[in-house]
Protein backbone atom coordinates (compact mmCIF):
# COMPACT_ATOMS: atom_id res chain seq x y z
CA UNK A 1 0.00 0.00 0.00
CA UNK A 2 1.42 3.13 -1.47
CA UNK A 3 1.23 6.40 -0.09
CA UNK A 4 -1.13 9.64 -1.51
CA UNK A 5 0.53 11.06 -4.36
CA UNK A 6 0.48 15.06 -3.87
CA UNK A 7 -1.89 16.98 -5.22
CA UNK A 8 -1.74 19.19 -8.16
CA UNK A 9 -1.93 22.13 -6.58
CA UNK A 10 1.06 21.05 -3.96
CA UNK A 11 3.25 20.62 -7.06
CA UNK A 12 2.68 23.59 -8.31
CA UNK A 13 3.11 25.93 -5.18
CA UNK A 14 6.53 24.01 -4.64
CA UNK A 15 8.03 25.33 -7.87
CA UNK A 16 7.84 29.05 -5.71
CA UNK A 17 9.96 27.54 -3.27
CA UNK A 18 7.03 28.02 -0.43
CA UNK A 19 5.94 25.00 1.01
CA UNK A 20 7.12 24.11 4.90
CA UNK A 21 9.78 21.12 5.13
CA UNK A 22 8.36 18.01 5.80
CA UNK A 23 11.41 16.56 7.35
CA UNK A 24 15.25 17.74 9.14
CA UNK A 25 16.75 17.43 5.87
CA UNK A 26 14.38 19.95 3.87
CA UNK A 27 14.68 22.53 7.06
CA UNK A 28 18.06 22.49 6.72
CA UNK A 29 18.89 23.38 3.31
CA UNK A 30 15.94 26.68 3.73
CA UNK A 31 17.59 27.92 6.83
CA UNK A 32 21.19 27.41 4.82
CA UNK A 33 19.68 29.76 2.27
CA UNK A 34 18.52 32.02 4.86
CA UNK A 35 21.37 33.08 7.02
CA UNK A 36 19.42 36.06 7.87
CA UNK A 37 16.85 33.63 10.05
CA UNK A 38 18.27 34.05 14.21
CA UNK A 39 14.54 33.42 15.94
CA UNK A 40 12.45 30.75 15.59
CA UNK A 41 8.86 29.90 16.98
CA UNK A 42 7.62 26.56 17.78
CA UNK A 43 3.97 25.43 18.26
CA UNK A 44 1.27 23.27 18.04
CA UNK A 45 -1.18 23.55 14.89
CA UNK A 46 -4.64 22.09 15.62
CA UNK A 47 -7.43 21.95 13.04
CA UNK A 48 -10.86 19.92 13.41
CA UNK A 49 -11.83 17.01 11.16
CA UNK A 50 -15.12 15.25 11.20
CA UNK A 51 -15.66 12.62 14.26
CA UNK A 52 -14.25 9.11 13.47
CA UNK A 53 -17.02 6.10 13.27
CA UNK A 54 -14.15 4.30 15.02
CA UNK A 55 -14.21 4.96 19.21
CA UNK A 56 -10.54 4.20 19.11
CA UNK A 57 -9.85 6.56 16.60
CA UNK A 58 -12.51 9.04 18.16
CA UNK A 59 -10.25 8.66 21.53
CA UNK A 60 -7.27 9.19 19.71
CA UNK A 61 -8.32 12.58 18.11
CA UNK A 62 -9.99 14.01 21.36
CA UNK A 63 -7.70 16.82 22.01
CA UNK A 64 -9.26 17.22 25.82
CA UNK A 65 -9.39 21.28 25.15
CA UNK A 66 -12.10 21.89 22.70
CA UNK A 67 -14.17 18.85 23.51
CA UNK A 68 -13.77 18.09 19.54
CA UNK A 69 -11.70 15.66 17.19
CA UNK A 70 -8.84 17.51 16.10
CA UNK A 71 -5.53 16.84 13.84
CA UNK A 72 -3.03 18.74 14.67
CA UNK A 73 0.98 19.63 13.34
CA UNK A 74 4.21 21.38 14.87
CA UNK A 75 4.98 24.34 12.87
CA UNK A 76 8.61 25.57 13.16
CA UNK A 77 8.50 29.53 11.67
CA UNK A 78 10.33 32.89 11.45
CA UNK A 79 8.37 36.45 12.30
CA UNK A 80 6.41 35.87 8.28
CA UNK A 81 7.25 32.38 7.19
CA UNK A 82 6.07 28.64 8.39
CA UNK A 83 9.45 26.73 7.44
CA UNK A 84 9.00 23.57 8.50
CA UNK A 85 5.40 21.37 9.31
CA UNK A 86 5.57 17.85 11.45
CA UNK A 87 3.25 15.11 10.16
CA UNK A 88 -0.33 15.49 10.70
CA UNK A 89 -1.17 13.36 13.64
CA UNK A 90 -4.13 12.63 16.54
CA UNK A 91 -5.00 15.52 18.45
CA UNK A 92 -4.31 13.31 21.77
CA UNK A 93 -0.43 12.89 20.58
CA UNK A 94 1.07 16.06 23.23
CA UNK A 95 2.95 18.98 21.01
CA UNK A 96 6.51 17.87 22.65
CA UNK A 97 6.12 14.14 21.94
CA UNK A 98 5.84 15.61 17.91
CA UNK A 99 8.46 17.56 18.25
CA UNK A 100 10.97 15.50 19.55
CA UNK A 101 9.43 12.62 17.03
CA UNK A 102 9.64 15.17 14.23
CA UNK A 103 13.98 14.83 14.14
CA UNK A 104 13.91 19.11 13.83
CA UNK A 105 15.53 19.66 16.91
CA UNK A 106 18.74 18.55 15.44
CA UNK A 107 19.08 21.09 12.50
CA UNK A 108 18.14 23.84 15.21
CA UNK A 109 20.96 24.20 17.78
CA UNK A 110 21.96 27.33 15.74
CA UNK A 111 19.03 29.27 16.58
CA UNK A 112 17.25 30.97 18.95
CA UNK A 113 13.68 28.43 19.46
CA UNK A 114 10.71 30.53 21.38
CA UNK A 115 8.21 28.36 22.79
CA UNK A 116 5.34 28.11 25.38
CA UNK A 117 5.18 25.59 28.39
CA UNK A 118 3.38 23.33 26.31
CA UNK A 119 7.19 22.01 25.46
CA UNK A 120 8.23 21.71 29.01
CA UNK A 121 11.31 19.50 29.88
CA UNK A 122 12.88 20.58 26.49
CA UNK A 123 15.45 22.43 28.10
CA UNK A 124 16.72 19.12 30.03
CA UNK A 125 16.61 16.89 27.13
CA UNK A 126 18.02 19.31 24.50
CA UNK A 127 20.44 21.29 26.85
CA UNK A 128 22.87 22.16 24.35
CA UNK A 129 20.13 24.40 22.59
CA UNK A 130 19.23 27.75 22.68
CA UNK A 131 15.43 27.73 24.63
CA UNK A 132 13.61 30.81 25.38
CA UNK A 133 10.59 29.96 27.26
CA UNK A 134 8.48 31.60 30.06
CA UNK A 135 9.23 30.59 33.78
CA UNK A 136 6.48 28.46 35.17
CA UNK A 137 4.95 29.02 38.31
CA UNK A 138 6.16 26.63 41.22
CA UNK A 139 3.65 24.64 43.01
CA UNK A 140 2.37 27.02 46.08
CA UNK A 141 4.27 29.71 45.37
CA UNK A 142 4.14 32.95 43.10
CA UNK A 143 6.77 33.88 40.64
CA UNK A 144 9.24 37.02 41.64
CA UNK A 145 8.59 40.45 39.79
CA UNK A 146 11.69 40.11 37.77
CA UNK A 147 10.04 36.75 36.18
CA UNK A 148 6.85 37.65 35.47
CA UNK A 149 8.39 40.89 33.71
CA UNK A 150 10.49 38.49 31.55
CA UNK A 151 7.08 36.12 30.81
CA UNK A 152 5.22 39.12 29.95
CA UNK A 153 8.21 40.41 27.34
CA UNK A 154 8.74 37.03 26.02
CA UNK A 155 4.53 36.71 25.32
CA UNK A 156 5.15 40.03 23.57
CA UNK A 157 7.51 38.37 21.03
CA UNK A 158 6.07 35.51 20.92
CA UNK A 159 2.36 37.10 19.73
CA UNK A 160 3.34 37.67 16.55
CA UNK A 161 3.85 34.42 15.41
CA UNK A 162 0.62 33.56 16.74
CA UNK A 163 -0.93 36.35 14.97
CA UNK A 164 0.34 34.74 11.82
CA UNK A 165 -0.82 31.47 12.76
CA UNK A 166 -4.08 33.37 12.80
CA UNK A 167 -3.96 33.76 8.88
CA UNK A 168 -3.33 30.21 8.74
CA UNK A 169 -7.08 29.72 10.82
CA UNK A 170 -8.19 32.18 8.37
CA UNK A 171 -9.41 30.11 5.89
CA UNK A 172 -12.35 27.96 6.53
CA UNK A 173 -10.71 24.97 5.39
CA UNK A 174 -8.65 24.97 8.37
CA UNK A 175 -10.71 26.19 10.55
CA UNK A 176 -14.22 24.25 10.63
CA UNK A 177 -14.12 20.57 9.88
CA UNK A 178 -13.17 19.00 7.13
CA UNK A 179 -15.80 17.14 5.70
CA UNK A 180 -14.87 15.78 2.07
CA UNK A 181 -14.85 12.15 2.02
CA UNK A 182 -12.40 10.48 0.17
CA UNK A 183 -12.60 6.57 -1.71
CA UNK A 184 -9.74 4.10 -1.61
CA UNK A 185 -7.44 3.47 0.82
CA UNK A 186 -8.75 5.40 3.65
CA UNK A 187 -5.38 4.84 6.15
CA UNK A 188 -2.92 5.81 3.35
CA UNK A 189 -5.04 8.52 1.25
CA UNK A 190 -7.33 10.30 3.67
CA UNK A 191 -4.32 11.17 5.84
CA UNK A 192 -2.14 12.43 3.60
CA UNK A 193 -5.16 14.53 2.19
CA UNK A 194 -5.34 16.10 5.59
CA UNK A 195 -1.92 16.84 5.40
CA UNK A 196 -1.50 18.08 2.52
CA UNK A 197 -4.26 20.38 2.49
CA UNK A 198 -2.49 22.12 5.70
CA UNK A 199 0.84 22.38 3.69
CA UNK A 200 -1.01 24.09 0.65
CA UNK A 201 -2.67 26.52 3.70
CA UNK A 202 0.81 27.23 5.07
CA UNK A 203 2.58 27.45 1.58
CA UNK A 204 -0.39 30.00 0.90
CA UNK A 205 -0.01 31.91 3.57
CA UNK A 206 3.70 32.32 2.81
CA UNK A 207 3.30 33.74 -0.30
CA UNK A 208 1.05 36.06 0.59
CA UNK A 209 3.65 37.50 2.83
CA UNK A 210 6.29 38.24 0.11
CA UNK A 211 3.93 39.38 -2.24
Amino acid sequence: MGDAPPSRTLLCIKKNGMVPASNPQELAKILSEHSEIHDLFIDGVERPVRRSSSTKNQKKDYSGKKKTQMKKNIAITSENRILALSKTEFGSVHDYRMLKESGFMEVLILHALWMDLGFHGVKKDFPSHNIVMPKKKPKKKELTGEEKDDNRVISSIRVKVEHFFARVKSWFIVSHRYRGRLYGNFRTVRENWKHNIMLIICALCNLRSFI
